[in-house]
């Protein structure tokens, strides 16, 4: 499932799993568009808001993994994870917002319990650079420092420049023995 699939970025991500023969179940707040889109794609859809607890949890009863392409994620997440977890569907998001990181290690022990991956920021950029920074260090001998610059051209997405006025901070998260810990950037 594809919760945001009529955004900017969930419109590619639905466009791209149905070119790929997968078959998504589109969502979102908006039936109309949804229902555009999905005839559009050839898959189904279901319009849910996140208010209504029992709601999210009957909309993703039947899923196996779902993700969550709709900002703020400060909004958005809370809700659908603990959805997830409840209904022992696997979570991810595509946030580069520190409450995602904050809110997936708080709940992992449940998600552990139910047998659920929690796993915000595995958009574009986060997991890329990620990804990029431990290849780089495996490759090298006693790296001392690895810096990554990324340019992205072109304006940000309505959700994005939201997401971003929402969630600006000077903080900085580094995992250090298995745990988020915040660090002076």
């Amino acid at each position: 499932m594809i919760y945001g699939a009529t955004g900017y970025t969930g419109r590619m991500a639905a466009e791209h799993a149905a070119a790929a023969g997968l078959n998504p179940i589109l969502a979102g707040r908006d039936g109309a568009r949804l229902a555009q889109l999905a005839a559009g794609l050839g898959v189904d859809y279901r319009a849910f808001g996140l208010d209504d607890p029992a709601s999210v949890d009957e909309a993703i009863s039947d899923v196996a993994v779902l993700l969550n392409c709709a900002g703020p994620y400060l909004r958005t997440a809370p809700p659908l994870m603990t959805a997830a977890i409840r209904a022992g569907v696997h979570y991810l998001d595509i946030a580069a917002e520190l409450d995602s990181y904050r809110l997936a290690e708080e709940l992992d022990g449940q998600a552990q319990t139910a047998g659920v991956m929690l796993l915000p920021g595995s958009g574009g950029s986060v997991a890329m650079l990620g990804c990029l920074a431990g290849h780089a260090g495996e490759r090298v001998t006693n790296p001392r420092r690895i810096q990554i610059a990324l340019h992205v051209s072109g304006s940000m997405s309505r959700g994005s420049a939201v997401s971003a006025t929402e969630n600006l901070t000077t903080d900085c998260l580094m995992r250090a023995d298995g745990k988020l810990t915040s660090r002076s950037p």
